[in-house]
């Protein structure tokens, strides 16, 4: 049985369902959306889900004849119905947001907190990813959407729930891992670095060699994202600077691998022998050269800058863990001249772009400029000519595509 709330709101008709759309309520549920479009026939519809439960495929066709004749929105739709869509096929074709409910943590039930995000325990088996009020939902949002991506291709990752608010500023659900982070692991066992980051190259390895029909084409590519970026960087380099960073993203060949965005040790989880990953607000496609430079910054470049900040790690335990990581994601060829400058290169490329993509503090951005100047800049027309003329081969140990 279902009930109909309906009001009008903005010139826009508002109709809150509430119950459940089996096949013995369709022929209710259509006659009740045509007697509210012959009274109302100019209005936008709006469907508010937040309290239906359930729709059956008949139901689903009424929404269809209903989104082919009228502009239609659906509101505050719970997982358990877009699933019911997404598995029937048509969620893309109405205009969905998500219901948002709000939940209650507890200050003494932190489990974590670094940049503008704080993980609470909710439950036995549940936590939330909070980030702070600054930091706007279409973020979150896409974040979510990202790490389902993530899964249903194949990224070993955590499992994430439904999007939530608390106390103003928004987050998701995910399970709670058992595994400990790279950074936690390390942490508690000095001597684990050297496991730890051979099984995260062997991850990024794995990650780098999915195919690219299982990347969707809503994952944004990452040249187009960095070469917006570097437009941003004018209150930080001067127009000639800037010119040689637009050149050296121009300069490394179009490539389609998922790129994680944010390899940190603090995103790598290790549960005995497997390893995964979280934190999917950055996940892109492209030439996986990129995101080994960003690997390479944070553990190398800026090791003395933001290892403790960024990794949790020493500067000194952050360069350990790359030297075996590079080793574990390309084997023989991480000593190879070729690759070791493609890898530098790449690096100072990441780090003169990072201003123009993070919310830095002042002190770290100024130590980034000045590495940028002092490095990058002076070698940028002789790194730019290498990367054009040399032959990208394979990166990763298990792809026989050539970057």
């Amino acid at each position: 049985m279902i009930r109909f709330n309906v009001a009008s709101f903005k010139g826009n008709l508002l109709i809150g369902i509430v119950g459940r759309i089996d096949i013995d309520d369709c022929k209710n549920f259509d006659a009740k959306i045509k007697e509210v479009r012959n009274t109302h026939p100019t209005g936008k519809i709006v469907l508010d889900f937040r309290e239906l439960s359930y729709i059956c495929a008949t139901g689903i066709h009424v929404l269809l004849n209903l989104n082919s004749s009228a502009t239609l929105k659906i509101v505050n739709i719970i997982p358990e119905v877009k699933a019911i869509l997404e598995d029937a096929g048509v969620l893309d074709m109405f205009d969905v947001s998500d219901f948002i409910r709000e939940i209650k943590v507890k200050p003494e039930n932190l489990l974590e907190q670094y940049s503008n995000v704080k993980i609470y325990s909710v439950s036995k088996n549940t936590i939330v990813k909070l980030y702070s009020e600054s930091t706007p939902l279409e973020f979150v949002i896409n974040e979510h959407r990202n790490a389902h991506i993530a899964i249903k291709s194949g990224i070993p990752a955590l499992i994430v729930y439904d999007v939530v608010k608390s106390d103003g500023c928004y987050g998701f659900l995910s399970e709670l891992p058992e595994a400990k982070n790279i950074a936690a692991i390390v942490q508690a066992s000095p001597i684990s670095l050297s496991r730890c980051a051979m099984m995260a190259g062997n991850l990024l390895s794995f990650i780098h060699s999915i195919d690219e029909e299982k990347i969707p084409d809503e994952v944004p590519d990452i040249k187009v994202k960095l070469l917006f970026a570097a437009k941003n960087l004018t209150k930080y380099f001067h127009d000639n600077e800037i010119k040689i960073i637009l050149e050296m993203i121009n300069a490394i060949p179009d490539h389609k691998k998922f790129i994680h965005g944010s390899f940190l040790t603090r995103n790598i989880f290790i549960d005995n022998d497997v390893a995964y990953v979280s934190a999917f607000g950055y996940l892109m496609a492209g030439n996986p050269i990129f995101e080994l430079g960003l690997v390479y910054m944070v553990n190398v470049l800026c090791a003395p800058v933001f290892s403790e900040e960024m990794n949790n790690l020493t500067a000194d335990q952050s360069r350990q863990f790359w030297q075996v990581f590079l080793q574990s994601y390309m084997g023989i060829k991480a000593k190879t001249r070729q690759a070791q400058i493609l890898i530098h290169a790449a690096g100072l490329l990441m780090m003169s772009l990072y201003p123009a993509i993070h919310e830095l503090r002042p002190e770290v951005t100024d130590k980034i400029v000045a590495l940028a100047r002092r490095d990058l800049f002076p070698a940028g027309e002789t790194l730019i000519q290498f990367l054009k003329e040399a032959h990208l081969e394979t990166f990763t140990k298990t792809s026989s595509t050539a970057l």
